[in-house]
């Protein structure tokens, strides 16, 4: 559940969001939207557009299956999709956002939480 990371952050200071047209901050992911981010991630992907860097995104993405009864995707049993779902949202999110106004201001990490 992404909304423990969107308070953290509004705790930390953070006020530039990406939000839905409900002006909630973060992507919500539901019925409707699940099975075009994952069918778009999976074009990128074999059509190599989308690199996955980190070595336990690779797992998941292995073990992350489509079948009949679940169309949309699940990680198999044992197994995370946290990787996948967040490469999903990130290439929608990407999609919807305006190329060359704003500047992206970055901010220091602490670790105490």
């Amino acid at each position: 559940d992404g909304r423990r990371l969107i308070y953290k952050l509004i705790a930390m200071g953070v006020t530039n969001f990406y939000s839905t047209a409900k002006e909630k901050p973060g992507w919500w992911t539901h019925s409707q939207n699940r099975p075009i981010m994952i069918g778009e991630l999976a074009e990128a992907v074999s059509k190599r557009l989308y690199r996955i860097p980190i070595t336990e995104a690779i797992s998941e993405f292995r073990s992350f299956i489509r079948t009949e009864k679940n169309p949309d995707g699940v990680a198999t049993k044992g197994r995370h999709d946290d990787y996948v779902m967040c490469s999903a949202i990130g290439l929608q999110i990407r999609k919807a956002m305006p190329v060359g106004i704003g500047h992206l201001k970055s901010f220091e990490i602490k670790q105490n939480w």
